[in-house]
C-alpha cells in the first residue's frame, strides 16, 4: 500500500494511492472511502494492471487529517478476489497526512 497502512506525514500533495497485490486480480472495485471534500473518493479508483488498484486523488489532501478506507468493505458485501478465486478479506487501511501549515526549521 501506498501510503503504507497506519502511516502518518504523508505528504497533502499525493496524487494516488497505490495496492499493489501479490497476484492477479479480478478487476472489481470494493473500495469504501471517505469522498466529500475529503481528496479520496472511491470513484476515482480503477485498476492500473491485474495487481494494482489506484485512487487518485483530487487536487491535495487535507492537512492533519487521518483517512480510513476499507477494501473488500463487508457492509457493501463487496469482495475483491484474486484471479484464482481466493477473496481478500475486509481490510482497513488507515494514514494521517502533516500538517502542511507547519514549516521546516532549517
Amino acid at each position: 500500500m501506498f501510503p503504507s497502512n497506519e502511516s502518518s506525514d504523508v505528504p497533502v500533495d499525493v496524487g494516488e494511492l497505490h495496492v499493489k497485490f501479490s497476484v492477479p486480480m479480478m478487476r472489481t472495485l470494493c473500495v469504501t472511502t471517505p469522498c466529500g471534500d475529503t481528496g479520496v473518493c472511491y470513484k476515482n479508483a480503477w485498476w492500473k494492471d491485474d495487481r494494482t488498484l489506484v485512487i487518485r486523488t483530487e487536487g491535495k489532501l487535507l492537512p492533519a487529517t487521518t483517512y480510513k478506507l476499507e477494501l473488500s468493505s463487508g457492509m457493501s458485501d463487496c469482495q475483491l478476489m484474486s484471479e484464482g478465486g481466493a477473496p481478500l478479506p475486509t481490510t482497513r487501511w488507515v494514514f494521517t497526512t502533516n500538517n502542511a501549515d507547519v514549516t521546516p526549521h532549517g
